[in-house]
């Protein structure tokens, strides 16, 4: 029996991290402004601000730093956002859910927040 949809856990748990590293991309390597990727993320500029100023620390930003297939595929993401002028905060949260899902790191990211997968309804 499943306690969890995976959009439940991804949206609460794993997103913000993620939406805050790709922030730090964006601005770090395309010059976007903090206010800009707000726009494109759905993150608040404040928050943006107190990530790169080190005020705030993701739940998961050590673990998408410290595994660098996972951060490829989010170096990928950013870069394609930057390339397109890609500007749809939903369609990106999806776009990170179906890669997540196909490589299969989706497992590996619920057991490090403390969720087991079986709790999980992932679909397929």
């Amino acid at each position: 029996m499943y306690k969890y949809s995976l959009c439940e856990v991804f949206t609460k748990k794993l997103l913000p991290s993620i939406k805050l590293y790709l922030a730090y991309r964006l601005i770090r390597d395309f010059n976007y402004s903090q206010l800009r990727v707000s726009n494109i993320l759905g993150v608040k500029q404040p928050l943006i601000n107190y990530f790169l100023s080190g005020r705030r620390k993701p739940r998961l930003i050590d673990f998408i730093q410290s595994n660098s297939e996972f951060r490829r595929i989010l170096d990928n993401i950013a870069y394609d956002i930057a390339s397109t002028g890609f500007e749809q905060n939903n369609c990106i949260a999806c776009r990170i859910c179906i890669v997540l899902r196909k490589t299969g790191f989706i497992e590996d990211i619920l057991r490090k927040i403390g969720i087991d997968s079986r709790e999980v309804y992932i679909p397929r």
